[in-house]
């Protein structure tokens, strides 16, 4: 059975398109680790405040007066192995770890790489904004987006030092998006251009101009894969199709940026579709020629809020509900209650989905008919969850802890749902065309 993770953390405004009341379950963690700090919570943005690799849990604990705390624990008895106390001038976040080193995204201008069995410092290194940080086959690779400037920084460093191994500056305006996307290939995405970039050397492989000069700072657009093939879409209104090897164009269409949509976001490819949406509406493309094939306009009492495609759905949160969608036809399979929403942030973690919004509370849905398996709302907010090892691993500002999948699979940490009316489609498929 596949399932969903929803994390929600603070609602900022009344609900849009239904009203229901769920009474939280509250089931006793198989484990629980005090921290006893103040969890770094993660922004819109944000990378984790938690790393699970096979060896180690490794969390950041942010306390007062700009103070901020590693701590490594043994991933089986869970045993602390080390702490390491920052200085680092704002709140920390964990970017990237693996079992060699933890690379910490310091106050935002600055990464600072520990040893990941002893916690001491290895070196630092200062960037204007880090958009991600990556592991490859070169090294360390690092995303930096010029803060103030026009440019963008793709730079591979050498992990246990900090020696650059190269470094580029992709033309074509500020960084907006970077993929490492195969073993050996990163997209880098700036305002005007798509450039690829060869993960050993950071030789440019092929590059793509984008139509229309920028006339969005958003940070949107989006890059989505489905076998050999690459798409990408711009804000300002451009989705292209590209061969991923060599960047031959496969289709292109312009659909403009009407009056108040707000940017356009490609959340993903499934089998037949190219899923994008905007303030007007969710909007579905022919993955073979770009044509519209249908659309799920957005109305004054309902709107989408957050969309991502994995495997053969669309999952959509809407202000209080959370729906699957088939990609192929717009049809709602299910829809269920989600609670107060009013933004919320999607990732997908092997077969789950994971809603990050903002009102305290973590829920999971069955992928199969939307059934609510767990809810849960923390004394203090949680940070995104993390699924390894057949358990839920959640962070607060007090404490690491944990659910076994096989109690939320069998419905033993079920909830109580009850509701003034059930929650309906936020909107019909339309069938399109541009």
């Amino acid at each position: 059975m596949r399932w969903i993770i929803v994390l929600v953390v603070a609602s900022l405004a009344a609900a849009a398109c239904s009203s229901p009341t769920v009474v939280d379950t509250a089931p006793d963690a198989v484990w629980e680790i005090e921290t006893g700090g103040f969890a770094a919570a993660p922004m819109a943005d944000a990378r984790s405040s938690i790393v699970v690799t096979d060896n180690a849990i490794v969390v950041n604990t942010f306390f007062r007066r700009n103070r901020t705390e590693y701590s490594a624990y043994d991933r089986t008895d869970r045993s602390q192995q080390w702490s390491r106390s920052l200085d680092v001038g704002g709140r920390a976040e964990i970017a990237i770890v693996n079992d060699d080193v933890v690379v910490a995204h310091a106050a935002e201008h600055r990464i600072v790489v520990l040893d990941a069995e002893t916690g001491a410092t290895l070196w630092g290194l200062d960037v204007d904004v880090l958009e991600g940080a990556a592991f490859t086959a070169a090294g360390l690779l690092v995303l930096e987006k010029g803060f103030g400037f026009p440019e963008a920084i793709v730079r591979t460093l050498e992990p246990r030092t900090g020696e650059t191994v190269w470094e580029k500056v992709p033309p074509g305006g500020a960084l907006e998006e970077a993929h490492l996307v195969t073993a050996d290939l990163i997209l880098a995405k700036t305002q005007r251009r798509l450039t690829a970039l060869d993960v050993v050397d950071g030789a440019e492989r092929w590059a793509l101009e984008f139509a229309d000069q920028p006339t969005q700072d958003d940070y949107a657009g989006g890059i989505g894969l489905r076998g050999d093939v690459g798409f990408v879409a711009d804000p300002d209104g451009e989705i292209l199709a590209f061969e991923l090897a060599t960047g031959v164009e496969r289709w292109r269409v312009n659909i403009g940026k009407p009056v108040d949509s707000g940017p356009q976001t490609l959340v993903g490819v499934s089998e037949t579709r190219v899923v994008t949406y905007d303030s007007t509406g969710l909007h579905a493309r022919e993955i073979g020629d770009g044509s519209l094939a249908w659309q799920i306009p957005a109305t004054d009492e309902c709107w989408y809020l957050q969309a991502l495609v994995s495997g053969d759905s669309i999952y959509a949160t809407a202000s209080e509900q959370i729906e699957s969608i088939d990609p192929a036809t717009g049809v709602q399979r299910w829809v269920a209650p989600l609670g107060p929403v009013r933004f919320s942030e999607t990732i997908t973690v092997g077969e789950h989905l994971v809603v990050i919004g903002s009102d305290a509370f973590v829920a999971a849905y069955s992928a199969d008919d939307g059934r609510m398996l767990l809810r849960v709302a923390p004394e203090f907010g949680v940070t995104i969850p993390v699924i390894a090892d057949g358990e839920l691993i959640l962070s607060t500002e007090e404490r690491i802890f944990a659910y076994d999948l096989d109690g939320i699979r069998s419905g033993d940490y079920r909830p109580t749902t009850t509701q003034a009316r059930a929650p309906t489609p936020c909107g019909v498929a339309q069938s399109g065309s541009d």
